[in-house]
């Protein structure tokens, strides 16, 4: 009777398992993420133009996603805040991500936002003041962390392409 219940617990924990992977594979090839799996390039959505963009009528939207890595690309969900005027990409903990590293190499990015892709480049920020003023705005907007800056965090600046 053990014996049965076990087999079944563990085939349905494989099940499980399985299907996660399936996922995580089928989503590298999905227009955007799917939750926290990382997609594949960001497709669907108005393409906007210009030489600058008010980020105003976005700025307490909850999250938006990123496509990085423009030759191989690759879409995640993140954070943003906007701090005059400017939007920024957090990552708190950027060495144990993969994005980062990878906008750090090639800015070239593509966000969507309320639908609308946008065709950016990102800077990484390196003003401590800058970074200071984004650590208020992530606390005040999401209620993480105390306003003071994270060690080892990154930010980045994502600018209208020239």
């Amino acid at each position: 009777m053990l014996w049965r219940i076990l087999r079944a617990a563990i085939l349905a924990l494989l099940v499980v398992v399985l299907a996660l992977i399936g996922v995580g594979v089928a989503a590298r090839y999905h227009d955007g993420p799917i939750g926290p799996f990382p997609g594949g390039a960001l497709v669907e959505g108005e393409l906007v133009k210009g030489p600058t963009f008010d980020w105003s009528g976005v700025a307490d939207v909850g999250t938006l996603e990123l496509e990085v890595s423009p030759d191989a690309p690759r879409s995640v969900t993140t954070w943003f805040v906007v701090v005059d005027g400017i939007l920024y990409v957090p990552s708190a903990t950027a060495a144990k991500k993969t994005w980062p590293g990878l906008v750090e190499k090639d800015g070239r990015v593509r966000v969507r936002l309320d639908g609308k892709l946008y065709e950016l480049h990102a800077m990484r920020v390196s003003d401590p003041a800058v970074g200071k003023k984004l650590s208020e705005a992530v606390s005040a907007k999401y209620g993480f962390g105390d306003g003071q800056p994270v060690p080892d965090a990154w930010a980045f600046a994502l600018l209208p392409r020239a």
